[in-house]
This record gives structure tokens, sequence and C-alpha cells, in this order.
């Protein structure tokens, strides 16, 4: 894992191996837990590894239980990672290849397991993103959204948690999901982007994006902004403002020659968005002054 300090330019590096092995990143995401901010790793194994992001001390290393008779070629893993704010605090939820959800609670600065959900989703979940940023929102408006290999989506409530809506991609496999008010948008393997109404639990738009499978998306965090990457080199940012006419606009398009991405995210006061492609430590980005007028 490389973390980048963007006042002080300055790079530092998480050490996973000590997992269990060679055990492999699966995700990795920095997410703000109350009065702390954490950077969580998922990897095969399912193995969940959770650092402090002001000091990088390592607060938490705990092995999901998983199925001892999986097939080898289907490894165990933990992969889609989100926090999300409840009436008793804050709870990180982190996905698996078995498509259960293991809920941890939060309890001083170190993060319990408490349980697992496991009726929802049957396929390896891809991804995990909530609706809010810090602050915006009551425990009762808090959402956030599951998105697994077999094209389905399941939204959340916190209070309680349960499952309250669910959409379907048929025929796709999802790799990335996020949200923005009444929107939950997925990525695709096949290279769109899939945009859903919560209000009419129906899918609002269909992007054709990438020419390859879609890695990431996020949201620009103050303007309707869709960023995606994708292993085709390319960066796409998209502007949602005519959504409900169907007129997407594709305001930047840019290629990071021979590198295939798999990361992307807008930081700073500025909004840049980076990126970051397989097995490099190098951070690609744009200014975000660049981005769009």
């Amino acid at each position: 894992v490389i973390t980048v300090d963007v006042a002080e330019h300055k790079v530092e590096s998480l050490d996973c191996r000590k997992c269990d092995g060679d055990s492999a990143i699966m995700q990795v995401k920095v997410l703000a837990a109350g009065d702390i901010t954490i950077i969580v790793a998922g990897t095969v194994g399912g193995i969940v590894k959770i650092w402090d992001a002001e000091s990088l001390r390592q607060i938490t290393t705990y092995t999901l239980p998983m199925k001892e008779d999986t097939q080898l070629d289907r490894q165990n893993y933990a992969k889609g990672i989100e926090t999300v704010r409840t009436s008793q605090g804050y709870s990180l939820i982190v996905g698996t290849n078995l498509g259960n959800l293991h809920v941890f609670v939060k309890e001083g600065v170190s993060f319990l397991h408490e349980n697992v959900q496991e009726e929802v989703h049957k396929a390896p979940i891809a991804d995990i993103a909530n609706n809010g940023k810090e602050g915006d929102l009551t425990v009762e408006g808090y959402r956030f959204a599951v998105a697994d290999e077999a094209g389905n989506i399941s939204v959340w409530s916190v209070a309680p948690l349960i499952p309250i809506l669910s959409f379907k991609a048929s025929g796709e496999s999802l790799t990335a999901v996020c949200m923005r008010d009444d929107l939950v948008i997925a990525s695709t393997m096949l290279g769109k982007i899939l945009i859903f109404s919560q209000t009419s639990e129906a899918l609002k738009c269909e992007i054709s994006a990438h020419t390859r499978g879609i890695t990431a998306i996020c949201m620009h965090p103050t303007r309707n902004f869709l960023a995606s990457v994708s292993e085709d080199t390319y960066i796409n940012i998209w502007n949602l403002e005519g959504l409900d006419s169907k007129e997407i606009e594709a305001v930047k398009s840019t290629s990071v020659k021979d590198l295939m991405i798999c990361g992307v995210q807008f930081f700073g006061n500025e909004a840049h968005l980076a990126v970051i492609g397989y097995d490099i430590e190098a951070l690609h980005i744009l200014p975000g002054n660049s981005i769009a007028a």
C-alpha cells in the first residue's frame, strides 16, 4: 500500500506481506470514521488490515471466517470496503468473494467484528460505497450501496441495517459503485456506466464509456462530475448535469500511455484527480483546474 501526503509531498509505504504469505491486495481505501481517518486493505485470504491514516500505525488485523471447501481456482478474499455512520457510532463494512458482508464496529480507535450479513448477495462483492460526506446526513438518511460481480446492487439503510432497494444489471459483471443524492452509479467489465434512480427504482441512463473493463469510478466532491478509469489506459470525466434529459457530456478524456489504470480519486481543496496503474508506485495527477472550466 502506497500512501501520499499531498501537503508535504511525502510518500509512505505500508507492508501487507505479513498478512499470511504472499497475500495480494484486492482493494484499499482511505475512509473517515468520526474522529479518525483510516486506511483499510482487503486481501486474498480474507484478511482485513486497518491503519491510522495520520500516524500509519496498524490498529486492527482480522482474518474473516471463510469456507474451507472453496475451489482452488477461486481463492477466498476480502473486497468491497466502506464506513457508515450509525446510531451507535461508526461501522466498517467489508465484502467477500462469497457475497458476505462483514460488519465491524468502531470501539475507540479499534474495530471489532460484530456480525455478518449472508442472505442478500451470493456472488463476489465488487465494491461498496456510501451516499454522504461526513456531517452531510442524519443517520436516518444514511445509505450505502453494494455491487457484486453477477450484476446485483443492493441499497442498505443503517438504522436499522437492512437492504431497502435492489437493482439488477442483467448480463453485466459489476466492477465499482458510487452514490450521489438519488443516484446509484455502477461500472461494468464491458466498459459501461449504469446510472440508477433510487426514487424510480429503475435504470436511468447507460453510458458506453470505455473499450475495456472499467476498474474504478468516483464522484467530484462538489460538482456532478463522474471520473472513470479503465484498463484501456483512459481517464474519462463525465458531466452528469444533463442526466434528466439524457445529455451526458464527456468533459475530459485523456490516455496514460501503456498504463492499465486501476484506481481513481479526487482529492484536496482544488479537487485534483489522482490515478494509479497496476504494479507501479507512481501517481498520475490531473490538476483540478484542468478538468473543466
